[in-house]
């Protein structure tokens, strides 16, 4: 911190501050000339390196002048010679002549630290900074940064904080900034935001080394010691994310380094995955944009370089030789970490026994899968499913290894016994009882998994096996299989769920025929097999207008999976029904009920009521428009398109020009959909809708430039809503102008409500959009539509 200029040079420097003013210090015994003509003799001493020689004369000096250089330059020579209590009193004795010259405090407080009197030191920066009000800004960021310095050495570290604030404030773009107040937060045990500092000044040694090349070898060393420093800190920081991403960069550099690895083992055993859900931050959006490209380059290598290695891995497992694969895979991370490579170590020596060691592997893995994960999340989230995978079978191998079996494990363990004997049924009713209460236990949910990827195989042996024990009289055995058949086919195959209602119409299990029912009917509710089950069940609870809607919606019989005759036999009991009600009664029932659902919003109830409704001769426009909004709402949009071309057909004056055009566009028929929006834009009630409606048309028809416009034209009805702007980003973005896109999105990001996909999804497009505008690239952008982007579905809009 000391400065070693010479006496002179020191004095010309010091004289040329505006801002600084000398007085003199002793009544002149020697003239300034003769003054001036002994210090300049010292200095040549001191510039040959004869400081003694120099100190005499200055000694002879001081006491026969009033220049302050004397003093000040005698001082100088006697900090090098560590006579701090000689240098002292001569600053003070300056100091008493002139109390308010900020560069007298500014050397007592450099004399007092070479000392190591640190409390003396902050005493006489502070009031240097007091006085240095006028200061230009570099020399008040000098002397906070010695002040946060020795403010450090007396422990008093929020002081620290608070100086190397101020200095940031003054050097906002300066890296050793943010370094020295991470330094400071260290100090106080802040640990997290150390490494928020520590960003920092890795994001800005990074762009200094991009914008100078000359400044690039010392902003790398910046980097390079802010890079170990926040390495060691993010265990302490429980930063369990963090610490992973650096030490498998480490590892990169030393691979299979078992310090390393250990550390890798510990930070990813912290962590606590949760059903899918990141059990850590990812990266900061500048760690992805600086490190993406490095690290998508990184594993490529490291891919390219384990070919022969995962070859030789893969052929000795799959011939079960898994001494041969554990070397071949050893062999293989000594070269490059991989997390596969890991993995399939970590089965091999699974397969011979060597639990513990398998356990540590698998936790390798699953390390190195959350760094790639976190090093761009948006597109590696498989990595991250892998992880918590890994960090099971992990669990699970220590526990066999410990013999502490969980139940699950021997849920487990038993189907696999029947899958190696051939009974996948038995395998797979197993596991299927149990493994979505154990989601966590990731090898039974592997088995899951693999037998469900068996199920078209599967489905028919359960549902033959059901009606076997059905046609036997075996409700146990019918409802065992029938489950296993309703969970490896679909809801929309009834056949399974016929079954069961059937099992639970015979154990009187009326609840279950109430679910069951109820699925059959969501699959398609004018199903006639399920409309008959529940009017039925209706009629039993005297629930006589609930069972008239059934049938009557069963009459349709439009289902595929509506047993035969069942359609008829709905006709007729909701004929029978009507008949006691009279016209008159039945014509009230319908319109009432249909008025009552339109209230509700029970869409499906409203279409059975107005499809009666005309059915019995009321079959004006306006029916056609209500059943029409419902069949909209459930999202049946040709049943809607049909109804309301019907009404316009009954009633030429009614305009549902910009209904029917909402159909189309639902229907992926974008050209129909962008001509009726345009035909019924002048009359519409919410033009902003139309534009934004006609812009994702446009935008789906590769007419940008027109989607662009739309995009313009809602925003200016509507700038307070994210939904122009997005379309205005997506259209910029396909157009390929960059800035334009990136701007819009970042609108959206900002505008978007909490929770919207669209808040999350803007500010990825945002970033990627930018690091080409950093990177001077955005010649090679190059969307392809084919493969998706922006505004191309309806997510979250």
């Amino acid at each position: 911190m000391m400065r070693r200029a010479c006496a002179v040079a020191a004095l010309c420097s010091f004289l040329q501050m505006g801002w600084a003013q000398t007085t003199a210090t002793a009544p002149a015994k020697l003239s300034s000339n003769e003054a001036m003509s002994r210090l300049q003799e010292a200095d040549k001493l001191y510039k040959a390196g004869k400081d003694k020689e120099a100190l005499a004369i200055l000694n002879e000096v001081v006491p026969q002048t009033d220049i302050p250089l004397a003093r000040w330059a005698r001082a100088q020579l006697l900090i090098k010679a560590k006579d701090f209590k000689g240098a002292l009193a001569d600053i003070d004795a300056l100091i008493a002549v002139d109390q308010k010259n900020p560069q007298y405090y500014v050397a007592r407080g450099q004399i007092c630290a070479a000392d190591e009197d640190f409390a003396g030191t902050v005493a006489a920066f502070e009031r240097a900074m007091t006085l240095a009000t006028g200061a230009p800004p570099q020399f008040k960021a000098q002397l906070y940064a010695a002040l946060g310095e020795a403010k450090i050495k007396t422990k008093d570290f929020t002081g620290a904080i608070s100086d190397f604030g101020e200095l940031i404030k003054l050097l906002p773009t300066d890296p050793r900034a943010y370094r020295l107040r991470a330094g400071a937060y260290v100090a106080a045990e802040k640990y997290a935001a150390a490494i928020t500092d520590l960003n920092s000044t890795i994001d800005l040694t990074q762009r200094i080394a991009k914008a100078n090349a000359a400044n690039a070898s010392e902003a790398a060393k910046i980097e390079q010691e802010a890079v170990e420093m926040r390495t060691s800190l993010r265990l302490k920081a429980k930063d369990y994310g963090g610490a992973i991403r650096d030490h498998e960069l480490l590892l990169r550099k030393k691979p299979a380094d078992k310090a390393i690895e250990d550390t890798l083992v510990a930070a990813v055993t912290a962590l606590k995955f949760e059903g899918g859900r990141a059990p850590f931050t990812p990266a900061t959006a500048t760690e992805v944009n600086a490190n993406r490209t490095a690290n998508k380059n990184a594993y490529a290598a490291i891919e390219k370089k384990l070919i022969p290695t995962a070859t030789t891995m893969g052929f000795a497992m799959g011939t079960k030789s898994y001494a041969e694969a554990e070397k071949a895979a050893s062999e293989g991370l000594a070269m490059a970490p991989d997390a596969a490579t890991y993995m399939g170590r970590a089965e091999a020596r699974f397969a011979q026994g060597k639990l513990l060691d398998a356990a540590r592997d698998y936790r390798l893995a699953a390390a190195l899968y959350c760094a790639f994960w976190a090093s761009d999340s948006t597109a590696n989230f498989r990595a991250l499913t892998s992880a918590e995978a890994c960090v099971s079978w992990a669990d699970y191998a220590i526990r066999k290894a410990e013999g502490t079996r969980s139940d699950a494990d021997k849920v487990y363990e038993s189907a696999l016994a029947e899958e190696a004997a051939g009974r996948l049924l038995e395998a797979y009713l197993l596991v299927r009882n149990v493994y979505s209460e154990n989601y966590a236990h990731k090898p039974m949910v592997a088995l899951y998994d693999r037998l469900h990827g068996q199920r078209e195989k599967l489905r028919p042996q359960f549902m033959a096996r059901a009606e076997k024990a059905y046609a036997a009289g075996n409700m146990d055995e019918a409802r065992r299989y029938g489950e296993g058949a309703m969970v490896t086919g679909s809801y929309t195959q009834s056949d399974a769920y016929l079954l069961l209602v059937r099992v639970e119409m015979q154990a009187n299990n009326e609840k279950k025929v109430k679910d069951y029912v109820s699925v059959i009917l969501m699959n398609d509710f004018e199903d006639g097999t399920g409309n008959l089950i529940q009017g039925d069940m209706y009629v039993k609870e005297g629930k006589q207008n609930d069972a008239l809607l059934a049938y009557s919606a069963g009459s349709k019989g439009a289902a595929a999976n509506t047993l035969a005759g069942d359609a008829k036999t709905c006709a007729g009991k909701r004929d029978a029904i009507e008949a006691k009600l009279g016209k008159k009664g039945t014509d009230d029932f319908y319109v009432n009920a249909a008025n009552s659902a339109l209230r509700d919003k029970r869409h499906q109830d409203t279409v059975v009521a107005l499809t009666r409704v005309i059915g019995l001769g009321m079959d004006g426009a306006k029916n056609f428009e209500l059943r029409g909004r419902a069949n909209f709402s459930l999202a049946r949009y040709d049943k809607a398109k049909s109804d309301y071309e019907t009404a316009m057909k009954k009633d030429p004056q009614a305009k549902f020009t910009l209904s029917i055009a909402d159909c189309h566009y639902n229907l992926k028929e974008y050209d129909k959909a962008i001509t009726l929006y345009t035909q019924g834009l002048p009359d519409a009630k919410n033009p902003f809708m139309v534009h934004y409606l006609r812009g994702l048309s446009y935008l789906r028809t590769k007419q940008f430039d027109k989607a662009r416009e739309d995009g313009d034209a809602a925003i200016k009805l509507d700038e307070k809503s994210h939904r122009g702007f997005y379309l205005r980003a997506s259209a910029n973005y396909w157009l390929k102008n960059v800035q334009a896109a990136a701007d819009d999105f970042k609108v959206v990001a900002e505008k978007a409500p909490e929770g919207n996909m669209l808040r999350t999804t803007s500010s990825l497009y945002q970033m990627m959009l930018l690091q080409h505008l950093i990177n001077g690239t955005e010649s090679k952008f190059a969307p392809e539509f084919d493969k998706g982007g922006p505004g191309l579905t309806d997510m979250g809009m």
